[in-house]
């Protein structure tokens, strides 16, 4: 079973330091993986997301993945794939395409042992003490002084979660005096948001955006069709009206805008209108769909209840 690792804190998780780093959460999915003969293609991440910020950069880089090419999410705790201000919902997109998640927990491994080839048992690990109880706290001065200085950078206006959204690139030959990286418009990949943007506005509708954008053969970063996941993180993302986020910290961002604020605003307005009227269109197909199994039932099929999520999370 070949699968995505993803992990995830928010601000206010990192800052109180409630639940593990996405450096843990990603030691403890290989350690999984390693376990239980799952295919670990890689690992994606979102840290630090705010209270208000609606898109999870990480599991849209997971769902913009050739579908093809795996069969689930893993991670540590089922309250990771979802955040409450998140602008759509990915259990329905990891439904809509026949998708797992799964949680890296004894009653998975238990289950997959049936399913999935057990990999090699790794070495023994050397006995704990004090010195690991210091590695532990080195590893954690690292991430506070990285932490640092990406609030630094969000500070100065420097886009600071993952990769360089759609329509932008980051221009390593062009550093500012700070020595941070700028985001830089890609030319042809700018053509295809500002297209979203103004057809999103003229079509109103989702659905017809989405067969507009295959008519004329236009592809995601990594070749793929778009779909509701992705045109929705664009049209909801300020970042192509110049604005930063990393966890409490809002700015105008250093780099240049790709759509014009005034049709941003319309946008919205146009998304809150559609969804009040029920006519937004990442619902069309997804009504008749049923609750995605989570956690390690999912590894089986047999389907877990939200409110056993929830209590996991707590």
């Amino acid at each position: 079973m070949r699968v995505h690792g993803y992990a995830r804190t928010s601000w206010a998780e990192q800052a109180r330091g409630v639940v593990p780093t996405v450096v843990e959460q990603e030691r403890a999915l290989r350690a999984f993986c390693e376990k239980t003969g799952l295919e670990l293609l890689d690992v994606h991440c979102d840290t630090a997301i705010s209270p208000s910020q609606t898109t999870m950069e990480g599991v849209v880089s997971i769902l913009d993945a050739p579908v093809e090419d795996w069969d689930a999410i893993l991670v540590v705790s089922p309250c990771r794939i979802q955040h409450p201000t998140a602008s759509l919902s990915f259990i329905e997109e990891l439904q809509a395409n026949e998708k797992k998640v799964l949680v890296s927990d004894e009653a998975t491994a238990r289950l997959l042992a049936r399913l999935v080839k057990p990999a090699p048992a790794p070495a023994a690990a050397p006995e704990r003490g004090q010195g690991d109880a210091g590695e532990q706290a080195r590893r954690r001065d690292i991430a506070e002084r990285l932490l640092r200085g990406r609030e630094a950078g969000a500070r100065a206006g420097k886009h600071q979660s993952g990769p360089a959204p759609f329509g932008y690139r980051r221009d390593y030959d062009r550093r500012d005096e700070g020595g941070g990286v700028m985001l830089v418009p890609d030319d042809s990949e700018g053509e295809v948001v500002r297209l979203i943007f103004r057809e999103y506005l003229r079509l109103r509708s989702m659905k017809r955006l989405i067969k507009l954008l295959d008519e004329r053969g236009l592809r995601t970063r990594r070749g793929k069709r778009w779909s509701r996941a992705g045109v929705s993180w664009i049209l909801k993302n300020d970042t192509y009206v110049g604005r930063v986020h990393f966890g409490a910290i809002h700015v105008q961002g250093r780099h240049t805008r790709l759509v014009p604020p005034i049709l941003f605003n319309k946008v919205q307005k146009l998304i809150r209108e559609n969804n009040k009227r029920g006519r937004d269109d990442e619902h069309d197909e997804a009504d008749d769909l049923e609750e995605v199994a989570v956690g390690a039932e999912a590894a089986v099929g047999t389907a877990s209840s939200q409110e056993e999520d929830d209590a996991r999370c707590a």
